[in-house]
């Protein structure tokens, strides 16, 4: 029995060398999986006898399917494979980051609320920390919507072309935002971050006429006729807006 358990690991061995019987990644992380995983006695079974009479493509053969066939087994499903990222259609990776951009909401929301509600002051402290979302959200921001503005093919050619045209607007926009921040100046700052957050709302209204946007929390004073959360429409919430409306569906 050992004899034939040292056969079976020569064998093992020279199938390592040899990239005609199996490759250089299944030798290195399927076999050593397969080792954990296949039963003992399909390992073993072989005496030294019956090894002795066996042609060695034969042994190596027998070997091989003991040792991958568990591996095998073991992968994936279809189903589970196709939800992986790169198995995504053009269009799910668009409306994947359609959603990245949407995630940005909240960052546009609390600033504004801080400027809105004199949380924000201006001067360096309070600036400063406008300054940070501008680098650190806005402007990844307005990258990935220029990026991604030039794959998005609406059914109206005229709502597609002011659709790339937004990111374009953005940029404006974050240069006066900073130029609000040198200042120092609240109402000035105030006055930009509505202009990002316009944009951003026209940006997703115009996508969700093809894309999902993900909903968000609405404040519970919304009010889109006197507060300013009504700059932003339905869309930018994640809603759906009435028929001739501007009310959104609950």
């Amino acid at each position: 029995m050992l004899r034939g358990v040292f056969v079976m690991l020569c064998a093992i061995g020279a199938v390592s060398s040899h990239d005609a019987f199996i490759s250089p990644s299944a030798s290195h992380m399927g076999l050593r999986h397969a080792l954990r995983r296949a039963p003992s006695s399909s390992l073993l079974k072989m005496t030294a006898d019956e090894s002795s009479t066996l042609p060695r493509r034969r042994m190596l053969s027998i070997a091989l399917g003991s040792l991958v066939a568990p591996s095998l087994l073991a992968s994936p499903s279809p189903s589970s494979a196709i939800s992986l990222p790169f198995f995504e259609s053009e269009e799910q990776k668009i409306e994947r980051a359609v959603g990245e951009i949407a995630d940005y909401r909240p960052y546009v929301l609390k600033i504004l609320d801080k400027l809105k509600t004199g949380k924000l002051k201006g001067g360096t402290y309070d600036s400063g920390t406008v300054a940070n979302f501008l680098g650190i959200y806005y402007r990844p921001m307005q990258e990935k919507m220029e990026t991604l503005s030039a794959k998005i093919d609406l059914e109206d050619t005229t709502k597609t072309e002011r659709l790339r045209l937004l990111p374009l607007l953005l940029k404006g926009h974050l240069a006066e935002l900073r130029e609000a921040v040198i200042s120092q100046r609240p109402e000035r700052q105030l006055e930009e971050v509505e202009e990002v957050g316009e944009t951003l709302n026209e940006f997703l209204t115009l996508a969700s006429a093809k894309y999902t946007i993900p909903p968000i929390p609405v404040p519970p004073d919304f009010n889109p006729e006197k507060d300013y959360y009504g700059i932003f429409g339905c869309e930018f919430w994640g809603k759906r807006r009435l028929p001739e409306s501007n009310r959104c569906e609950k």
